[in-house]
């Protein structure tokens, strides 16, 4: 998501929630205490725990005004699908309502395809940027962790796209094109452009018992991925030069609690990079070799947190849409911050650099 930030209605909108959840907690919220001189946090909280807290609040970004038009013909479309699962779609600005039909007519007939007798480890659906609306093609790839298929409108220049949530491909890796007519043809991947996401719509679908539904959207190109992870690393560098004002007042753990609104959220994924660093591949050249790692994720040193910036803050806390908060403890805090006080889903770091998920 991008766009930006605001401290004005929506931030006291925010600070409202903020309060409104803490009593929930049951803490007692102290707002901008007078007894701290200079730059003041948003509450001191007591009660089961003492710890400062300063809200943020993200607002919805202008830029997500086209891919909203397209998000809402693909909910209006997708009783089109009459197999059950979900999709998470890649839209670009030039998608039109003619691709989001294409796209559903061949999503179900992808989820349709349930007798296989090997199972796709990712199955997806492109209209690429130069589509023959009347012509189709189907495209297997061996990717390191399982096959993919992909189920397309037939590209004129032979460039298709690949969603950038997928893993990333070998270069020599073949793809597998079967024609309408049953031709195959063998191209390396990079030639057919799995090596980007130049496409006009991308879906990539899962199956489950529930009616076909979109389960999130991203904008062409992941602009969205990381722009959020700079706006979450502002607001919670901002958020601690607040918090260590008051921390010279009183010596207690710290929160930051980021609200957010609208119909483009940032992934759990993208949180984690926005406060431990930007996804990373591990190459241990040493026995002492050591990474942050979150379930299969590791992540570089660029994240808000590490051990030479903002350890004032003990934790971050985000709420989208009202869900339940997801809580992150700052694995180099000076204080910690007590387990559960936020309630929802809360990882803890260990010693040794992994993390543990509470609920």
């Amino acid at each position: 998501m991008i766009g930006d930030m605001s401290h004005n209605a929506s931030s006291d909108d925010g600070e409202s929630a903020a309060e409104r959840l803490l009593s929930l907690r049951g803490f007692r919220c102290e707002a901008e205490p007078d007894w701290v001189t200079g730059k003041r946090p948003d509450f001191f909280c007591s009660g089961p725990a003492e710890f400062w807290v300063e809200v943020k609040t993200l607002d919805e970004p202008i830029e997500t005004k086209r891919p909203g038009e397209i998000l809402t013909w693909l909910n209006a479309e997708a009783s089109r699908v009459q197999n059950n699962g979900f999709a998470d779609a890649t839209v670009s600005d030039d998608a039109n309502k003619r691709d989001v039909v294409a796209a559903l007519r061949l999503a179900d007939r992808a989820l349709a395809q349930s007798t296989l007798k090997r199972p796709p480890r990712r199955t997806f659906v492109v209209i690429p940027s130069d589509p023959d609306y009347a012509r189709f093609v189907r495209i297997e790839v061996e990717a390191e962790d399982g096959l993919e298929i992909f189920h397309c409108c037939e590209s004129i220049s032979g460039k298709y796209g690949r969603p950038i949530i997928a893993p990333e491909l070998r270069y020599d890796t073949p793809a597998i094109l079967t024609t309408q007519t049953g031709e195959k043809i063998v191209r390396p991947v990079d030639e057919i452009g799995f090596f980007d996401d130049q496409m006009r719509l991308g879906l990539e679908l899962e199956r489950n018992d529930e009616s076909f539904h979109i389960a999130s959207v991203m904008r062409q190109g992941g602009m969205w991925l990381s722009r959020s992870k700079s706006r979450i690393r502002d607001v919670i560098s901002e958020a601690n030069a607040q918090l260590r004002s008051g921390r010279k007042f009183r010596r207690i753990p710290s929160l930051v609690l980021i609200y957010q609104r609208g119909l483009f959220m940032p992934r759990n994924r993208v949180f984690f990079s926005a406060l431990l660093g930007d996804d990373a591949v591990r190459y241990s050249i040493s026995s002492s070799a050591k990474a942050i790692k979150l379930e299969d994720q590791y992540f570089a040193e660029n994240g808000v947190w590490n051990s030479r910036k903002n350890t004032s803050t003990s934790a971050a806390c985000i709420v989208r849409n009202d869900e339940e908060p997801l809580t992150v403890h700052n694995y180099w805090a000076q204080d910690s911050l007590p387990k559960g006080l936020m309630g929802g889903i809360e990882y803890v770091p260990r010693d040794d650099g992994t993390f543990e998920l509470l609920r």
